[in-house]
């Protein structure tokens, strides 16, 4: 009589079940797989949608400055305000929000009883991500919020699930965002616009956010020692030029820190304390050594040194892209009736500032551009020869003579203004 192998036995099911095991989890890995897939498809496009994507003029800067005064003011008094916009003026906003993000054909329109934006942004290998978001108000004037990623649909109660994990994800780095219905209260959209009243809390409430994503410095005790540092400077021995000023921030002999955090500081005493908000430094940080603005010059002119100290700090914290974007427009809206002009020499010490940022921000070239800031002059800075550069155009003058920002004639100057600042070794 043969005895059954028990031992083998025991093998054979241990691996009948572990062979069962291991094909549940193929099935699930393979079933996540599929729909993964799916839902890509359904998401992902060939193609960015067609939409609006004019190029902005005096109007659109002007509309679109309106808008950002009114809710600047209504953050100041520190108290729930209502706010209002037109279509005009969300669609300028619209253009502006796309040239800094990087989001294609973003645009803003009237839909039935909502507010509907819509956008595109380019993913590898030709393919695109188009998304849509409706605006609209539950019956309390509560914001009520649904959209789409391609022909995927995001239902209201997805999009609170998103945006509450969002909120969590945030509060770890230290950032309380409020709920929509929080921020946004008795919301109407009509033919004439949106309006709601808006708890802003304060001025620099969307920079504070942005600076916990990681692109604004976070060292707003080293930004107010900076300051305090140039300021005390300054005043023991003034100094008439940005290139005497910049040299302090990044001399061998000063504490050597964050070059970000130096940038912001630097504005904040060129251009305007309110710069600090980028690094969370308010006034009682550095109430003991603020002192009124000097009026430093570059290339012996104070608004081309309040362009380049601005443009860096913008460039090295928010991004290069940001700190373009702002700069063209700023010309644009100076083009309007009873503006400076559209200047192209403006223009070259936004992109002289711009290009130092970038280069103070990047780990691999940040020490070799502080040791050029340490001894650099004016020339330097921005080369003079930019002086020559057009200058005090209305709108219709460089309509005439460049198109607009995005035509070929106004790329031409660009590039050459680029090939100069290369050439001078910024």
């Amino acid at each position: 009589m043969t005895i059954p192998d028990r031992t083998s036995r025991t093998q054979r099911s241990s691996a009948f079940k572990s062979s069962s095991k291991r094909s549940r989890w193929r099935t699930l890995v393979y079933g996540v797989t599929g729909v993964a897939l799916v839902l890509a498809a359904l998401a992902i496009d060939g193609s960015p949608e067609g939409r609006d994507n004019r190029t902005p003029g005096a109007d659109d800067a002007r509309d679109a400055k309106a808008l950002f005064e009114r809710l600047k003011d209504a953050a100041d008094t520190g108290r729930p305000q209502r706010v209002s916009a037109d279509w005009m003026e969300l669609s300028s906003l619209s253009l502006l929000g796309s040239r800094m993000s990087g989001v294609r054909n973003l645009s803003v329109s009237r839909g039935e009883g909502a507010l509907i934006a819509q956008g595109s942004r380019r993913l590898p290998f030709g393919f695109w991500l188009n998304g849509e978001v409706a605006v609209s108000a539950d019956e309390g004037g509560s914001p009520v919020i649904s959209g789409r990623v391609g022909d995927l649909p995001l239902p209201a109660f997805v999009v609170n699930a998103l945006i509450a994990t969002g909120r969590w994800v945030l509060s770890w780095k230290g950032i309380n965002i409020p709920a929509p219905e929080e921020a946004i209260r008795n919301l109407e959209v009509n033919d004439a616009g949106v309006s709601a009243i808006v708890n802003l809390k304060e001025q620099a409430l969307v920079l504070r956010s942005i600076n916990g994503l990681g692109v604004v410095t976070n060292n707003g005790t080293l930004v107010a020692k900076e300051y305090c540092r140039l300021a005390d400077m300054q005043a023991a021995t003034p100094v008439k030029t940005l290139a005497e000023t910049v040299q302090r921030t990044f001399s061998l002999k000063a504490p050597q820190g964050d070059p970000q955090a130096k940038l912001v500081a630097l504005a904040m005493l060129v251009v305007t304390t309110d710069v600090g908000n980028m690094a969370n430094v308010s006034e009682s940080d550095i109430a003991a050594c603020r002192i009124s603005r000097p009026r430093l010059t570059l290339l012996g002119r104070t608004d081309l040194a309040k362009h380049w100290a601005l443009s860096a700090a913008l460039a090295a914290t928010l991004g290069e892209n940001v700190s373009e974007s702002l700069g063209a427009w700023k010309e644009v809206a100076d083009s309007a009736k009873d503006g400076s002009g559209f200047s192209y020499v403006d223009l070259a010490a936004d992109r002289a500032g711009q290009r130092t940022g970038t280069r103070l921000a990047t780990p691999e070239t940040a020490l070799a551009a502080a040791k050029r800031l340490a001894t650099a002059t004016d020339e330097d800075l921005l080369p003079v020869a930019s002086l020559a550069l057009a200058e005090g155009m209305s709108e219709q003058d460089f309509v005439e003579r460049y198109q607009n920002i995005d035509s070929g004639n106004h790329a031409a100057v660009v590039a050459r203004i680029d090939a100069a600042l290369q050439s001078a070794g910024n």
